[in-house]
């Protein structure tokens, strides 16, 4: 269907994404994340298209390029558990969030 709607208009943002999206679930890798890059070129946007990028990256090898998505996707949902066991099994700690830190300082006074 997604590559249906890709015929009629190549530039469909929502079709891109939800190509990208079904090819990394089937995990083809290499052209789920070509169709993710293209569709945030096109505008697309969000935590499932960041957190499938992720993926992606990190299947292909480009832990730094893997780990800057998952870092973005916290920046959206600091508490997002996905992105963050993701970065663990990467080896990189996530940041704190400025809400996350506040909360915790606030917590000592």
């Amino acid at each position: 269907m997604y590559r249906d709607a890709l015929e009629l208009d190549p530039m469909n943002a929502e079709a891109t994404l939800g190509l990208g999206l079904a090819l990394a679930e089937q995990e083809n890798f290499p052209e789920g994340f070509t169709a993710l890059k293209r569709a945030r070129e096109f505008g697309a946007e969000g935590i499932e298209m960041l957190l499938a990028m992720g993926r992606c990256a990190a299947e292909l090898d480009r832990g730094p390029n893997a780990v800057a998505y998952y870092e973005e996707a916290l920046r959206l949902e600091p508490r997002n558990f996905v992105a963050r066991r993701a970065l663990s099994a990467l080896g990189h700690k996530p940041a704190a969030s400025a809400k996350e830190s506040g909360a915790i300082r606030s917590g000592r006074d």
